[in-house]
């Protein structure tokens, strides 16, 4: 053994100084390279299991994957458990044969142990801890939310018929995971979910906060007419927006596409009115009711004498003659009453009324290449440059005037509008373009790069192992001379 490596050195002396360096050089890479290739093969790739557990809830899944003999790792602060990648499938379904994790609230299935000799006060706390439970499973199915905790303020009814009865409310607490934002229709569906699943509960009455304490609802810029409309900020720079699109859009066509640049700033009154009229018409007269009344008397005197004896006898002289009269009177009188037609209107004035517009608009130079059209060209080379060529004063109050027309502009209102001709700075091509380097082309990437670097190293370990067995036969051949 001694002897071949006394050897080996006596050969590796008799080498040039620049053969030495290369046999040096390249054994340590070989040595390097081989060494990588078996830590990187024998490296076990991770992956989460679960995210945001509580330490009790940790403790039993770590428990969990000891008793199956499953490698796991604690990361971000004892929060998570990481697998290997090709046991994550196996461990999760381990993990749920014992009912992990079962989250900070049990669900309904608190009520499969039957117990007896519960009050009726302990089934209302159960089925309230239970309905809560149920409620933050469902929220965790949102995409974005990682936690949530649900509770429930359900007030006894006293009485049938009571006004100042309690309403029911609930506080919902979210917690995001890291870079999500929920939207504004995904907190509509959290409330709305919320406030189906509890009896009695109105949408107004649901509380949802994040882990930041952002108060997400009730929000009170939300439309007052429901249908989850958006905030009033949100919805004036929808409004700008659109504007925006209609100046550039019909000056595109003739500027040219990517030379125009609109910017408008809406003052938009948001108070909701509503107005209640009452017309009456004069000319047009409908009669409402009729009340006649008749009255009619009559009177009548007859003739005759003295009542008696005396007068019914012969010798009697007549009495003086007495005359009656007869009298009828009669009196009819009709009331009619009329009426004026009369509408009534109640109108709701819309919400959203535009007061005030202010537009700019900046335009690019027309595009004429440099060297034709008077345009300067370079001076040295005779290199077509870039030149700046304005619009005219007529073309530029024409465009004016469309994108007046495009927005609706009204000096009543007090509107203003600017149309400025001035050339844009051309920016560079390359940060707009999304880079191709994707995470799997990049897994390919070095995939491939490993098996070139072994291939290398293959040939140079090759080549530095037939160098000393040349100069050991040229030695050879020496000594046989």
């Amino acid at each position: 053994m001694a002897e071949r490596f006394q050897n080996l050195l006596k050969q590796f002396s008799m080498l040039t100084p620049v053969r030495q360096a290369t046999l040096v050089a390249t054994a340590v890479g070989s040595l390097a390279f081989f060494y990588w290739i078996a830590t990187a093969s024998g490296t076990t790739e991770y992956r989460i299991l679960y995210r945001g557990l509580e330490d009790a809830e940790a403790a039993q899944v770590v428990e969990v994957l000891t008793a199956e003999r499953i490698e796991y790792q604690i990361a971000e602060g004892g929060t998570a458990i990481q697998v290997p990648v090709n046991r994550i499938h196996e461990a999760r379904m381990r993990v749920a044969s014992r009912g992990l994790p079962s989250g900070d609230s049990p669900g309904f299935e608190i009520f499969d142990q039957g117990t007896f000799g519960v009050t009726d006060f302990v089934q209302k706390v159960n089925y309230h801890r239970a309905l809560q439970g149920e409620l933050a499973r469902s929220i965790e199915q949102v995409e974005g939310v990682e936690k949530v905790r649900v509770q429930l303020a359900l007030p006894e009814r006293k009485a049938l018929l009571r006004k100042d009865e309690r309403k029911a409310t609930a506080s919902v607490v979210l917690r995001l995971r890291g870079g999500y934002d929920l939207e504004a229709g995904q907190i509509r569906g959290i409330v709305h979910l919320v406030a189906s699943s509890v009896e009695g509960l109105d949408p107004s009455q649901v509380t949802l906060v994040d882990n930041l304490g952002r108060l997400l609802a009730p929000q009170s810029d939300l439309d007052p007419a429901g249908g989850g409309a958006p905030s009033m900020l949100g919805r004036a720079r929808s409004l700008e927006r659109d504007l925006e699109d209609q100046v550039e859009s019909i000056l595109e066509r003739t500027v040219g596409l990517g030379r125009v640049v609109a910017k408008v700033n809406a003052q938009v009154d948001w108070t909701q009115t509503e107005k209640t009229e009452e017309v009456f018409d004069p000319n047009s007269q409908i009669e409402r009711s009729t009340q006649r009344e008749t009255e009619s008397s009559s009177d009548s005197t007859k003739e005759g004498g003295v009542v008696g004896i005396v007068a019914n006898s012969p010798e009697a002289a007549p009495p003086a003659s007495s005359t009656g009269t007869d009298s009828n009177s009669s009196r009819t009188s009709e009331t009619v009453n009329y009426e004026l037609s009369k509408t009534v209107s109640h109108h709701v004035l819309p919400t959203g009324k535009i007061e005030r517009l202010s537009v700019a608009v900046l335009i690019d130079g027309k595009p004429i290449a440099a060297g034709g059209d008077g345009a300067p060209a370079d001076a040295e080379g005779g290199e077509v440059a870039p030149a700046f060529t304005p619009w005219s004063s007529d073309e530029i109050a024409e465009f004016e005037q469309l994108a007046k027309r495009a927005v609706g502009f009204s000096l009543e209102r007090g509107d203003e509008i600017s149309v400025i001709n001035a050339p844009f700075q051309a920016l560079d091509a390359e940060f707009d373009e999304p880079s191709p380097l994707t995470p799997d082309v990049v897994a390919i990437l070095m995939t491939l790069m490993q098996g070139i670097v072994f291939l290398i190293g293959l040939f140079l370990f090759r080549g530095s192992s037939s160098v000393p067995s040349r100069r050991r036969s040229v030695a050879t051949t020496r000594r046989r001379r």
